[in-house]
């Protein structure tokens, strides 16, 4: 009996221990089933930020947080919708010619060739100025196309005109009548003014475009430079000179009613000291 009882009361004492280990091991269960829900649900509240690299229909999604920050610094990139500088003149490419020049740092073409009308008398160098004009299809003061040196009204004009439709190219040439050059009995070219008129004499251009405006070009006291004497008029001027000269007469021939000194030098380069819509003003040395 007594036996029995120890027996009874042994296997008690292992149900007991048993249960305290099942009750364990089912509390260690649920508490990790909380911290994984708990977890999870954290997870689920985060917010997360999608950057798009393929958008199938051509839309960009908005961002308002804009790119992530590396910590390093980016170049912007410049953006495909900005306006263009309305300070920049539009590109015009000048007529071009078979001979090339230098004036004033710039290079300029034309098909004259200044060597044709350059000649050596007495020992001084002559510029054929008024044949020159001529060949370009230029009259003297409207009425004279040939250069006859027993008429001294055939080439002794300072001013021509060129006929294209009904617009008419006017330039006049002036010279400096302060004195005379050093050493000479003549004056020094002085400066080149282009107009473009209607049959009435009247601007050609009431509200011109930028290309399309009248000239005034002026050029400073060179007295030193002054290598060659004008046919006609009998002025002077330097070689820079009688470029200039000879490439306002081709160019303006050869592109009617566009300015010829806007492709090379501007409506705001460093020669320009004036610029409207009705003219430009030019100083060269």
């Amino acid at each position: 009996m007594t036996t029995k009882i120890r027996m009874f009361g042994k296997n008690i004492l292992n149900s007991s221990k048993l249960l305290k280990v099942m009750s364990i091991i089912l509390a260690t269960c649920m508490l990790i089933s909380l911290t994984a829900c708990g977890s999870a649900s954290q997870q689920d509240a985060q917010p997360t930020s999608q950057y798009a690299t393929v958008n199938p229909v051509g839309d960009v999604p908005e961002d308002p947080a804009g790119e992530p920050d590396d910590g390093y610094w980016h170049e912007e990139e410049p953006s495909s919708t900005e306006e263009p500088s309305t300070n920049e003149e539009p590109a015009i490419n000048p007529p071009t010619g078979t001979y090339t020049y230098n004036v004033y740092g710039y290079t300029i073409s034309m098909d004259v060739d200044l060597n044709k009308y350059i000649y050596d008398n007495d020992g001084s160098q002559w510029f054929d100025l008024i044949p020159m004009i001529y060949d370009l299809g230029w009259a003297g003061a409207d009425t004279y196309t040939v250069a006859d040196w027993n008429d001294h009204d055939t080439v002794a004009a300072t001013w021509f005109t060129y006929h294209s439709g009904d617009m008419t190219t006017r330039i006049d040439l002036g010279m400096y009548n302060e004195e005379q050059v050093t050493g000479t009995n003549g004056y020094q070219f002085r400066s080149i003014n282009v107009r473009y008129l209607n049959g009435s004499n009247s601007s050609y251009y009431p509200n011109p475009e930028t290309i399309n405006t009248d000239s005034m070009c002026y050029f400073g006291k060179h007295y030193s430079d002054c290598e060659y004497r004008l046919s006609g008029q009998g002025w002077y001027a330097s070689y820079e000179d009688i470029v200039m000269i000879a490439y306002t007469f081709w160019a303006a021939s050869e592109n009617p009613g566009n300015n010829p000194y806007t492709p090379v030098f501007g409506t705001s380069g460093s020669y320009v000291t004036s610029s409207t819509s009705q003219a430009v003003e030019y100083s060269f040395p």
